[in-house]
């Protein structure tokens, strides 16, 4: 079972993306409370997308 299939059972709401750039537009929408990212993603990695989305919350 996914982490996201265990959250959304514990009643959490989950956004996904499957690709870094993706994952940078869903920031600008949603402020999450917790990020897991994958740091083979394509395109952008995990760790570029952290230091991206951490300035776009700014």
């Amino acid at each position: 079972m996914s982490v996201g299939r265990v959250l959304e059972r514990n009643k959490r709401y989950v956004v996904g993306a499957v690709a870094g750039s993706q994952a940078l537009e869903k920031f600008a929408n949603v402020k999450p409370d917790l990020v897991i990212l994958d740091i083979m993603m394509p395109g952008l990695d995990g760790f570029e997308v952290r230091g991206l989305g951490y300035r776009l919350g700014d």
